[in-house]
């Protein structure tokens, strides 16, 4: 947090950063698995949940709420996924599903100011079992976004994926190497974060059969970026078990999508909103 993201500033902001921290670099270790199939044989999560209270390794936190790291890896697991590649900046396309499958492609860059720095698409015959390289990834400047998506010929999606990139990525000392940790001989620089322009993200919010819908529209020029959304009891405690579809989101601009959240919701319940560059507000069921 240190040294990629320029500290924290107090205790919030600590926390948000290690979920950041933990929502990329648990990602990248099941990602990592996967584009390179089948040189890569296998992999192991440890651990799935966590036997005291922490940020950082396990799925579910000690209170059962999923953490960070569960929401990208849940993302990071769609059978049918682009998925960003840190060891050759490439974006490839891997088909876990029993059948082959045919889709669309595209990749969307944006500049921290929202400026679209590059733009790709293509159509994909995706092979069960595949892996392959679709995109590379243009240069940011400070720091990027890359927004990926898989969508049908009728456009319905398949898949989503966004990352953050920094100008220049970690570099690794792989004279260093041990099998559980390599040592990181200079960090990436994400402290452009810091000053994000505000994201306006207009909420609005549903009761429907079996939990809530949630619809998040951002109307502003910038990227709305790593919003988290959390359903809570009259006593401000999370409602538990709460599952969403997704969650700590990113929307591009003009950009609109709704989550769904099964729950039983019990009385006196709201909902909250807030992301890095998204002020928190608070709805009422």
């Amino acid at each position: 947090i240190d040294k990629r993201m320029g500290g924290a500033s107090n205790l919030e902001d600590f926390i948000r950063k290690a979920h950041f921290v933990d929502y990329e670099g648990t990602r990248a270790m099941v990602e990592a698995h996967r584009v390179n199939v089948p040189r890569s044989t296998g992999i192991i999560q440890w651990m799935l949940n966590s036997a005291w209270p922490s940020l950082y390794w396990q799925m579910y936190d000690w209170y059962m709420v999923p953490t960070s790291a569960y929401w990208s890896v849940k993302k990071g697991c769609t059978p049918q996924q682009l998925i960003y590649n840190y060891g050759n900046n490439k974006v490839y396309a891997v088909n876990d599903e029993k059948a082959d499958a045919s889709l669309n492609a595209s990749m969307t860059v944006y500049g921290l100011d929202g400026t679209v720095i590059g733009e790709s698409s293509t159509s994909v015959n995706m092979p069960m079992g595949c892996s392959f390289e679709v995109f590379e990834v243009p240069a940011v400047d400070q720091v990027g976004f890359v927004f990926l998506t898989l969508a049908d010929a009728s456009g319905n999606v398949v898949a989503r994926n966004e990352y953050v990139l920094a100008e220049v990525m970690d570099k690794h000392d792989w004279k260093k190497y041990r099998w559980w940790r390599t040592q990181v001989e200079s960090y990436a620089d994400f402290s452009a974060l810091n000053a994000l322009t505000a994201a306006e993200v207009a909420v609005s919010l549903a009761e429907v059969d079996g939990g809530i819908e949630v619809t998040l529209t951002n109307n502003s020029p910038v990227v709305a970026f790593f919003i988290r959304m959390a359903l809570k009891d009259a006593s401000g405690e999370y409602v538990v078990p709460a599952t969403w579809n997704d969650n700590l989101v990113s929307l591009a601009p003009g950009q609109s999508l709704t989550y769904k959240c099964t729950a039983e919701v019990p009385a006196g319940a709201t909902l909250t909103v807030d992301g890095w560059n998204v002020a928190k507000s608070t709805l009422a069921l």
